[in-house]
């Protein structure tokens, strides 16, 4: 999920960055890959988090109703 984000981020910056702002990403439905005792990519997948949150991308929860996100109402409004 990462890459996709990562690149879905790059084309949005590239285009308008305002564009960025519109992005919601549910935390709480994606996950890090881990296999026991192989690998574990969830300090990767936190830090990806962090960097799309502070590109401009909201991270926000399943369990927050839509009209409480942060800046939702400007993105109904465009």
């Amino acid at each position: 999920m990462a890459w996709t984000v990562a690149d879905i981020l790059d084309d949005l910056q590239a285009i308008d960055p305002e564009l960025v702002k519109k992005v919601y990403l549910l935390e709480d439905c994606s996950s890090p890959v881990v296999v026991p005792g192989v690998v574990d990519y969830s300090k990767a997948a936190d830090e990806a988090f962090k960097r799309f949150a502070a590109a401009g991308m909201h991270i926000v929860r399943t369990t927050e109703p839509i009209e409480r996100w942060p800046g939702i109402q400007q993105v109904a409004r465009a």
